[in-house]
């Protein structure tokens, strides 16, 4: 039971549904969870080397193109490198090793999967190489004429050492928006300092060349100087940590890679790369460092903060959060909830505001009383997810009236937290009765760029399913869910849950997380959000999916959501409450060294260890999730090492059964 492509395409250009919003809070222990992130927590840390193929005339032969690099070995152990271009069968490669002799060249088929494209390429690996510098060079086949201008650059090599000599990098800021200094911030550092939550020690003057490559939204190709003078975002002078950054001219994606070379004191030279994405927007809104509180009814208050939008677009939407304190009997500080939901500004009393709804339930909980103030507030845009503007502190203006009622509110330190105070009131006309036993109660929800949805065809295993099919689709969260949503409304279904692959878990979780939908209404026995292979904390390898698909010149597009750094922002906003109705299931090939085991040899030179093939095992791990377990031998998806992971029949009979209903 499912609506084509085309029929649905033209269901959203006609019937542009309005999803009802939840007015989220929790407790103040929970404020950590909804805080910004430090750029720091998206950092990479990579143990090799990408490097662009730019082809420029041939020296000695007319018409000719021709290239060569460095590719510099660090490891006796093993070194691997896989050239990808879509020039290649043009091309004749060449590999020196550091005595100046050609050494063969036998390479395995592969390929990088970006959703269900595959992008070719060919993997070399060298057993117990010399350390040093090897060089690899192209030059353009015999009556090969290649137009080089059309597609620059024109291919990419990637490298792998068998080396505890790391790169870790990350984003310079979150505030990624026009006119910003927007770049990174990298360092090197070894195996041993690295430590899951911990920023690792730099190790300091070993570093001779430090550059970043930026590929801008227009294709422009920039280098820039990385620094180590304290003034870059680099820390201190001379620690071994680099900045650098470029104006951000243009709306759009930019690719951003580190490089950095150098030489370890026992003078073992090496080179190290990490590839970020970093989405630039219009600062379209800011917060005019005020904020008023509006009670228009017993039970609730509204916080209004005024805001200036010099351009903004119509039917904007954003995230709004705020953690609201007042002040206890003794007049001192206290604590009472944080606030968010996603909103549209608004006209009050001529001033343009976002507004966030305050249950006076959380009032009474901390025993507060006026004055009240917001701190931390936030606005990010709600597609991508970018920070726009924040607030520190604000006092919230509260009138005569107000103060007087806060006055008169008990104080229940017990008081139970139900699940109005966490999430809002239902909206006006939500039903939670059902008319129709007959509609489908489950959906069945692809990822990024799916050639279609995987699960219809395995034939029998889930009942009752409505299956989303939007062929090589590439959309963030929020543009995602709402055509989810608005599939479940075209099927009438009155109460259902996600099952959903790869993207479409964390579509499942976003949809029930911000509003009300018929995911509300199923029974509270079952799972409401299923999921298998979802990167919820995103995937290292995105940056380096983005400049492959930009040499290529297909594929599905960067998708920002599915990035580190954009997942941690996204799941800034998603609630305690929310997370523990998600029940995730994770596999892996049978875990061993690099090319002793694998779903794909070249996402294993980029992608940390064990995968599926595109989903790192940590990077599913949805905190304050379920986790279903991991399996080994299945992947990702089809055309890897074992079969693909939605054909289990034992775990979708499994699924299908838990599925509340």
């Amino acid at each position: 039971m499912k609506i084509t492509a085309f029929l649905f395409c033209l269901l959203t250009l006609t019937h542009a549904i309005s999803l009802p919003r939840k007015q989220l809070a929790g407790l103040p222990s929970e404020f950590g969870m909804h805080r910004l992130p430090d750029p720091s927590v998206g950092a990479l840390t990579e143990q090799g080397a990408f490097i662009y193929i730019d082809l420029v005339p041939s020296a000695d032969r007319v018409d000719g193109s021709e290239w060569s690099t460095a590719l510099i070995v660090d490891s006796s152990e093993l070194f691997a490198f896989a050239i990808f271009s879509p020039l290649f069968d043009s091309l004749d490669f060449t590999l020196t090793n550091p005595s100046g002799q050609i050494v063969p060249m036998v390479g395995t088929n592969s390929f990088y999967p970006v959703g269900d494209e595959e992008l070719p390429c060919q993997i070399y690996t060298l057993e117990n190489p010399a350390v040093g510098s090897w060089v690899l060079s192209a030059q353009s086949k015999s009556g090969a004429i290649l137009d080089t201008d059309a597609l620059t650059p024109q291919g990419a090599v990637i490298t792998f050492n068998q080396s505890p000599i790391k790169a870790w990098a990350h984003l310079m800021t979150y505030h990624l928006t026009t006119g910003d200094q927007v770049g990174l911030v990298a360092r090197i550092t070894t195996d041993s300092e690295i430590v899951e939550g911990v920023v690792p020690k730099a190790v300091p003057e070993v570093v001779f060349q430090a550059y970043m490559e930026v590929l801008t939204p227009a294709g422009t190709q920039l280098s820039v100087p990385m620094h180590d003078d304290g003034l870059h975002s680099d820390e201190l002078a001379n620690d071994g940590i680099y900045g650098g950054s470029i104006a951000a001219s243009e709306v759009g994606t930019y690719t951003a890679t580190a490089t950095l070379k150098g030489k370890t004191a026992e003078g073992v030279e090496f080179m190290r790369t990490t590839e970020h994405v970093l989405p630039v927007v219009t600062n379209e809104i800011d917060f005019l460092g005020t904020a008023f509180m509006t009670t228009e009814e017993s039970s609730h208050a509204t916080i209004q903060f005024p805001v200036e939008t010099p351009e903004l677009p119509e039917n904007s939407l954003f995230r709004a959060y705020a953690e609201i304190y007042g002040t206890d009997a003794s007049g001192q500080e206290v604590a009472i909830c944080w606030l968010s939901s996603m909103v549209n500004p608004t006209t009050v009393n001529s001033q343009l505001v976002v507004s966030l709804s305050l249950d006076l339930s959380w009032v009474v909980k901390a025993g507060a009383k006026a004055p009240f103030t917001a701190k931390n507030v936030y606005i990010q845009d709600a597609h991508v997810h970018i920070p726009l503007d924040t607030l520190d502190s604000v006092v919230i203006t509260t009138t005569a009236a107000q103060n007087r009622k806060f006055s008169q509110l008990p104080t229940i330190a017990d008081l139970e937290i139900t699940r109005e105070m966490r999430v809002g009131r239902y909206p006006a006309g939500f039903n939670l009765t059902r008319s129709n036993a007959a509609a489908p109660t489950l959906m069945m929800v692809h990822g990024y760029c799916s050639d279609g949805n995987p699960f219809e065809a395995q034939t029998g295993q889930f009942s009752d399913a409505v299956y989303y099919d939007n062929p090589k689709a590439n959309m963030n969260n929020q543009d995602f869910a709402e055509e989810v949503a608005a599939l479940a409304e075209a099927n009438n279904m009155e109460a259902f849950s996600v099952i959903g692959h790869s993207q479409g878990g964390i579509i499942g979780l976003h949809l029930y997380n911000y509003y009300f939908t018929a995911m509300d209404k199923t029974e509270a026995t079952g799972r409401k959000i299923q999921t298998l292979g979802t990167p919820f904390l995103g995937c290292t390898g995105a940056g380096s999916s983005a400049n492959l698909i930009k040499i290529f010149g297909y594929g599905c597009g960067t998708n920002t959501d599915l990035t580190v750094d954009g997942s941690r922002l996204w799941l800034a906003g998603i609630t305690a409450e929310a997370r523990s109705q998600v029940y995730f299931y994770t596999t892996t090939y049978k875990t061993g060294n690099l090319f002793g085991d694998y779903c794909n040899m070249a996402v294993n030179m980029v992608l940390e260890w064990p995968n599926d093939g595109v989903t790192e095992l940590e990077y599913s791990k949805l905190p304050k999730g379920n986790n279903m377990g991991n399996v080994e031998k299945w992947c990702h998806t089809s055309d890897m090492g074992y079969p693909a992971q939605y054909t289990d029949k034992s775990r979708n009979t499994q699924m299908n059964g838990f599925a509340a209903r």
